[in-house]
């Protein structure tokens, strides 16, 4: 997703849709499921840790690459992927008793809209 030209040009969007196919898909709960027995099992944490790392670094280095392409700085873009990161996290928690996808999808818009006043970029 990140290497699309929608994303390219709109890389915080981009981003945005490639963490809600992640986070509000079954990966996302079935990690989670993971990870609570994983807390308690030394054993299961070591296994699962590295591949979880993995994926999240490297996901970071090619949406971080995007954003920076797209003009921001990196620093910038730092900030943009962490706050969005876990603002969509946080509503995939929201998401396993309360569902509320309208409102969640009004809450990316608007963050959208945040990030593109805080950091305004000219066209690529």
């Amino acid at each position: 997703m990140a290497k699309s030209p929608e994303s390219r040009e709109n890389p915080v969007e981009g981003f945005i849709a490639d963490c809600l196919s992640v986070y509000f898909e079954w990966p996302f709960l079935a990690a989670l499921e993971v990870i609570m027995v994983a807390r308690t099992d030394p054993d299961l944490m070591s296994s699962i840790r590295p591949i979880m790392l993995h994926y999240r670094r490297t996901t970071n280095a090619l949406w971080l690459q995007v954003f920076q392409e797209a003009g921001y700085t990196e620093e910038q873009a730092k900030t943009i992927l962490n706050l969005s990161l876990n603002i969509i996290r946080g509503m995939a928690e929201n998401r396993i008793w309360q569902k509320d996808e309208e409102a969640y999808q009004l809450y990316l818009k608007e963050w959208v809209k945040l990030v593109k006043q805080q950091y305004p970029i000219g066209p690529i």
